[in-house]
């Protein structure tokens, strides 16, 4: 009993002594526990909606501010080209749009039937089967309202039916959204945190001391330890690839070089993080759970599980100091939605400018840590 109280005494005072473990086994718990009640909402509001009113009447707007009032359609602007509504999903600027037709007002006072189309996004199950549903419920009810409150016998119905239309998953199959983000998820593994506990191990063992007095340079070391990773996580995102294909059918509907180029940006984003870990790890056990400290944040503030504009208000912004993010975007633009590099040049962009600060930050810090 005396020794495992001694033991038991020993393990504390280790713990108490290292602040960055003690920080990790107290701090992280909480700090994850915050994000994941904040960032982690599955109830579905706020569905970017463009509504193309081409018929421009009074009885029109009026159907538009009632399914945008209560805030789940939430309308955003105006359309760009209502020839052509479809590119509004396709370039991400709304997840549905509703679009009212010439002389609707005129065939509603006729009693005509009258054809509203619903063009949904459904690179998102739960958002597109959402939105299609509460569409569909609103203008049920409002045939329904209308129709109850004319009482006088041969009065004019009111009817207006919906051509729905879903986008880029018809099926509403969870699979294919999942897959690209499981992929983002993969590879912030396989190499952020590779590369940390990598590196850390050569610090814990020596190695870094033994290479300064060798005619190594530092530079040609640290790019020799972090390729390895950079050329596993390029066979792991075409592995992703070919098994999404053949095992999930999901599509690839855009270029497989836009594919490529994104993973290597995301690559630098993903080793750029790995290396910084390791500068701030004297351990391989450090690394790691300083590791998971990161990959945990970073996936709730994604966008991969759960929709960014369900966040609350003041998180939204730090979604855009997130690589994931961009990744994720860049992913399912091109496999499911087809998206040229101009949709894709503002997630190219965030990730470029991320991963050239943070790997340049991390190599600097490298150098200065392993001297």
């Amino acid at each position: 009993m005396i020794a495992f109280l001694a033991v038991l005494r020993k393990e504390f005072l280790q713990i108490f002594r290292d602040k960055r473990l003690l920080a990790m086994l107290l701090v992280a718990p909480l700090v994850q526990l915050t994000v994941f009640g904040f960032a982690v909402n599955f109830d579905v509001d706020k569905i970017k909606t463009t509504i193309c009113d081409l018929d421009g009447t009074p009885t029109s707007r009026s159907l538009a501010q009632q399914l945008t009032a209560d805030g789940t359609f939430q309308l955003i602007h105006a359309p760009v080209d209502c020839t052509n509504p479809q590119n509004e999903i396709r370039t991400g600027r709304s997840e549905t749009v509703v679009v009212v037709p010439h002389n609707t007002t005129v065939n509603i006072l006729k009693g005509k039937a009258t054809p509203i189309q619903v063009l949904v996004d459904g690179t998102n199950p739960v958002v597109g089967r959402f939105a299609a549903n509460g569409i569909s419920g609103f203008f049920a009810s409002q045939n329904a309202s209308q129709n109850a409150s004319k009482n006088v016998p041969n009065s004019v119905p009111f009817h207006i039916t919906l051509n729905p239309r879903v986008f880029f998953n018809p099926e509403m199959r969870s699979s294919i959204f999942m897959v690209p983000g499981v992929a983002v998820l993969i590879l912030l593994v396989v190499t952020m945190v590779a590369t940390s506990i990598g590196l850390a191990r050569e610090k814990e063992m020596g190695t870094l001391e033994q290479v300064a007095v060798t005619p190594i340079g530092r530079f040609a070391f640290l790019f020799g330890k972090v390729l390895p990773f950079v050329i596993f996580g390029l066979v792991d995102i075409l592995a992703v690839l070919v098994l999404s294909m053949i095992i999930f059918h999901v599509p690839i509907r855009g270029s497989l070089i836009l594919y490529f180029v994104g993973t290597c940006f995301y690559l630098l984003n993903t080793v750029g993080l790995g290396l910084f870990v390791s500068t701030i790890s004297k351990t391989q056990q450090q690394a790691l759970l300083s590791g998971f400290l990161i990959l945990m944040p970073a996936m709730l503030l994604s966008g991969i599980l759960t929709p960014i504009v369900s966040m609350p208000w003041w998180m939204q912004p730090i979604t855009y100091l997130n690589p994931l993010r961009y990744f994720g975007e860049i992913l399912r633009g091109v496999m499911l939605k087809g998206s040229t590099f101009t949709d894709l040049a503002p997630s190219f962009l965030g990730l470029g400018i991320f991963g050239v600060c943070i790997f340049t930050m991390a190599t600097l810090r490298f150098h200065k840590t392993s001297t």
